[in-house]
């Protein structure tokens, strides 16, 4: 039985559109990522920082790609995992913490034959300012 309602939900989704996300848009920002140390709120200090690029984001969340999925002995994506991203706008820098909620490793040509990771992430704090700012570029961001 919860198949058949799984499946009926799916085609009322395909058949009225899938509005269970927001809208993302392309564009490529650049991203600073850290991870978060559970007990003190700071980066792990022995993690380092991965630079990376966004994929698309949305005020909810965005997907970026960064060059490894282990940062010293910690994964990017582990349980209950929070990501400190310095996310750069054209006119200014804001921290975003986020949880990751899914990644793919992909075959980049870029001439050093090393994978890249697509790292999927939704937004858990971000300041009220910070999220104006955000929302605002994302709208004026021509829409594909």
């Amino acid at each position: 039985m919860p198949e058949l309602i799984r499946s009926f939900a799916a085609r009322v989704r395909k058949f009225f559109g899938d509005r269970r996300h927001a809208h993302r848009r392309h564009v490529r920002l650049s991203v600073s990522v850290a991870i978060q140390n559970p007990k003190t709120g700071e980066p792990l200090k022995n993690a380092g920082v991965l630079q990376g690029h966004t994929q698309d984001i949305s005020p909810r969340g965005m997907a970026f790609v960064v060059p490894a999925i282990r940062m010293g002995e910690h994964y990017l994506t582990g349980d209950n995992r929070v990501l400190l991203i310095t996310l750069q706008l054209p006119d200014i820098a804001m921290l975003v913490h986020a949880t990751p909620s899914r990644y793919q490793r992909l075959d980049v040509e870029d001439g050093d034959n090393s994978a890249h990771y697509l790292i999927g992430a939704r937004f858990t704090k971000m300041n009220d300012a910070d999220r104006a700012r955000l929302v605002e570029f994302l709208l004026k961001l021509p829409k594909r």
